[in-house]
């Protein structure tokens, strides 16, 4: 999608449909109230442009996620009209022209992408808007352009991440992913570093390679490194869950909970993104991002529940259930990091425990670690992306609940297939292999696959993150 700006009067510019916000109560259109986020299309012969999509702001205070899902309406009906040109007048609000111009990028950019790639039927096809232009009463300078490209980058990239988790599981293997990955990473001038089989065997990353014990397809650990801060030594380590399918192991998965997890490996893609990301923008950070990849499954040789495994760390993990799996590769991983990279931050996400939805809905992500104003910090961040953070409390109790009888750990605390405190007892799991390190834990696993749409958050994938952690680590 191209972007735009002009200063041209807004009746008077043409385009395939034109978006007009409007406050409740300021409509001269007789059938449209401007009510919160309701719409009226109007054929009009006052506009150049004849297809004019009025949306709502209702009467509270208007905030950047309304501007969002506004945008996101004016997107929406242009595909639908199979409007390919489309014009947004902005409106004055109590922020600045940057932040304005970019939530409207966001909503609309975002809400462009859907994934179709196996529908056949050209009638069935989404139409991809080809431009879009932001309509200002007045000359902006140019910060406001180079605010609304930034913006683009980041959503394309977004984007680029939904169709990663939104692929077929058998089209992404563990070592078919880690080469898209590799690629991915090359083009933006990320390294990129493939471990296979072997090298963690030789490693002693034993909870990666007992994950992939029942499937056919190798394991593999992807390392990206991007350094843009080079006189700097700090480093930001992200990790980064990849399992590209999650049966549940020997403890199978239900019908009803196994047939969306292709995107068990959103973590992973998300790290990708975020870092990919950070070097097209030349962030002055630098990241280093680690990614196991493995699926789950219930093969003649897959782990069991019972077995004791020692970890890349040392310590001795007793696996309780096959299906707290993700758990047990970022134990390897963070501890690989942590080790080997010494960072002065560290933030995992994982699309971890179908428990945080209990505890969340799809609404927020939930966050914990040993870092209180750090977690605050990526929750102010949240709330300027709209990609919102809630923090969960760590208690000592639900530390002595992942205490085993026959070996350091358990990958499960008490009764956590009934819900109970399961986000929880997945952090105080991982908490164990992060040492003293700086570390907040993001369980996405209600944020970054979504069963409904909600407005620019399509069906399926959302590319949760990639905004959130770009914004926290700008700022």
């Amino acid at each position: 999608m191209e972007i735009a700006i002009t200063s041209q009067n807004f009746k008077d510019h043409a385009a395939d449909i034109l978006g007009l916000f409007v406050r409740e109560g300021e409509s001269e259109q007789e059938d449209f109230k401007g009510k919160d986020l309701e719409t009226f299309l109007s054929y009009s012969t006052d506009y150049k442009t004849k297809r004019v999509l009025f949306v709502g702001l209702g009467k509270e205070k208007i905030d950047l996620e309304k501007i969002r899902r506004a945008a996101f309406l004016v997107a929406n009906k242009a595909k639908e009209l199979k409007a390919l040109k489309v014009a947004v007048r902005v409106p004055k609000l109590d922020y600045s022209m940057e932040q304005i111009s970019a939530a409207i990028v966001d909503g609309a950019v975002l809400g462009n992408y859907k994934f179709d790639k196996y529908i056949t039927d050209a009638e069935r096809k989404s139409v991809k808007i080809e431009k879009l232009t932001l309509v200002f009463d007045e000359l902006q300078p140019n910060t406001v352009k180079a605010s609304m490209d930034r913006e683009k980058i980041i959503c394309d990239n977004a984007n680029m991440i939904k169709e990663l988790v939104n692929e077929n599981a058998f089209v992404k293997k563990p070592d078919i992913l880690a080469i898209t990955m590799e690629k991915i990473a090359k083009e933006s001038g990320v390294s990129c570093k493939i471990m296979d089989e072997k090298e963690l065997e030789r490693l002693g990353m034993n909870l990666i390679l007992a994950v992939n014990r029942g499937s056919r397809h190798p394991a593999r650990l992807v390392v990206l490194e991007y350094n843009g801060d080079p006189k700097s030594s700090e480093k930001v380590a992200l990790v980064g869950k990849g399992i590209t399918f999650d049966s549940g192991g020997l403890n199978i998965k239900d019908t009803g909970h196994m047939e969306t997890m292709k995107q068990d490996m959103a973590g992973a893609a998300t790290v990708l993104g975020i870092i990919v990301t950070a070097a097209k923008l030349g962030i002055r950070k630098n990241l280093v991002g680690v990614s196991p990849l493995t699926e789950n499954m219930p093969g003649d040789n897959a782990q069991k529940p019972g077995d004791v495994i020692k970890s890349y760390s040392g310590i001795t993990v007793e696996v309780a259930n096959t299906d707290a799996e993700g758990r047990l590769v970022l134990g390897d991983a963070i501890a690989y990091a942590v080790k080997n990279y010494k960072p002065a931050m560290l933030i995992d996400l994982a699309t971890l425990t179908g428990a945080i939805t209990v505890a969340l809905g799809d609404y927020a992500a939930g966050a914990m670690g040993n870092d209180n104003e750090l977690i605050k910090r990526l929750s102010e961040a949240g709330e300027r992306t709209g990609e919102r953070v809630w923090q969960l409390p760590i208690f000592q109790e639900s530390r002595d609940d992942i205490k085993s009888e026959i070996a350091d750990i358990k990958n499960l605390g008490f009764r956590t297939t009934l819900g109970y405190g399961g986000s929880i007892a997945g952090a105080v799991f991982l908490e164990k292999f992060v040492g003293d390190t700086k570390w907040i834990h993001l369980d996405i696993a209600n944020t970054a696959f979504m069963e409904r749409e909600r407005y620019y958050l399509r069906k399926g994938a959302t590319g949760f993150g990639v905004r959130l952690l770009i914004d926290f680590l700008s700022k």
